[in-house]
């Protein structure tokens, strides 16, 4: 599943939405363009693809980033996700930050 915020024709800000079973789903390819950014259209670009989660059934959500993306993990955090250990499995190279939330 993947959301776009769009503003007159232009793809402003994108976010995905990837099932892996058990009813979990990752929260991924989350972005704004610079000029969008601090129009609080990540918060409502994470609260779709939340919203989205919860309509599939998915009853946790989870993603990776990297520590250095400071203005992404507050909106994640700020929605509600929670820091767990990094998965040392990771697929991301440059992941070192793991969060999950719980939808029920």
């Amino acid at each position: 599943h993947i959301l776009f915020a769009v503003r007159q024709g232009r793809v402003l800000g994108t976010c995905a939405l990837i099932p892996h079973g058990n009813n979990a789903a990752e929260v991924t390819k989350m972005a704004v363009a610079p000029e969008a950014q601090g129009q609080k259209l990540g918060q409502r670009l994470l609260q779709a693809i939340i919203d989205r989660g919860r309509s599939l059934g998915v009853s946790q959500l989870w993603l990776e980033t990297n520590s250095q993306l400071k203005p992404a993990i507050h909106v994640y955090e700020k929605a509600g996700f929670q820091h767990v250990p990094p998965d040392p499995d990771s697929l991301y190279q440059r992941a070192d930050v793991r969060m999950i939330m719980h939808l029920c």
